[in-house]
């Protein structure tokens, strides 16, 4: 039980090796991002910069790098020892929602209640690519094992936009929809490692597994 936080955590994520955990909290009094080293239950380190309450977390594949979304729409980048982040990449103009680093390391996608997704450069600093066709808000994004695609999912309260898109990231091009993915909003996405199956997870109470197939 890793005990430390001062109001409620509303994301995790493991680094590469399994060793260490990173928890953020949406708290007007806990902002900091804490690293706990699993094997003792000790906090080992806290990522300090956010000024608003954090929606996602996620560790770089070579694990030197963490990254966060928060409701100010920023997407924050630290090193694993930093205090301060070391790049706030600007771009959402409403909260960003969800997060993923590709699995080379070298980009990250966010998404936000803007209905964009945004590719990002991670050693430039600089957004690549803008992926603009959800009607609504996006909750959920994810690469593809190989990289070659990006799948997002989100919807509004309301249900307008239930869809999951497939995106050519290199291009910046929607290449497949499923118009009505769900009957309600898409909260999470994970592609299967290694593989060509999709999971989407949704308000409507179901998990939906989907075979992705590569065009000729």
């Amino acid at each position: 039980r890793l005990d430390g936080h001062l109001e409620w955590i509303s994301s995790l994520a493991w680094s590469p090796n399994g060793r260490m955990l990173v928890t953020g909290s949406s708290g007007a009094d806990d902002r900091g991002l804490r690293i706990w080293d699993v094997a003792t239950g000790q906090q080992v380190g806290q990522l300090n910069g956010m000024e608003a309450a954090t929606t996602a977390v996620a560790w770089a594949p070579e694990g030197q790098l963490l990254a966060a979304t928060s409701y100010d729409g920023l997407v924050r980048i630290w090193t694993a020892q930093s205090d301060q982040p070391m790049a706030r990449l600007r771009g959402h103009t409403d909260s960003a929602w969800s997060l993923a680093w590709a699995h080379h390391g070298r980009q990250l996608a966010s998404c936000g209640l803007d209905g964009a997704v945004r590719v990002w450069d991670v050693a430039s600093r600089t957004e690549l690519r803008q992926l603009l066709g959800h009607a609504s808000w996006v909750y959920a994004v994810d690469w593809s094992p190989d990289d070659a695609l990006l799948v997002s999912g989100g919807a509004d309260p309301n249900r307008q936009d239930c869809s999951l898109r497939l995106w050519n990231p290199l291009l910046g091009q929607e290449v497949a929809r499923v118009p009505a993915a769900h009957l309600d909003v898409i909260h999470a996405l994970a592609w299967q490692p290694g593989g060509t199956m999709l999971a989407s997870a949704s308000a409507d109470e179901h998990v939906s597994l989907w075979v992705v197939q590569a065009s000729s």
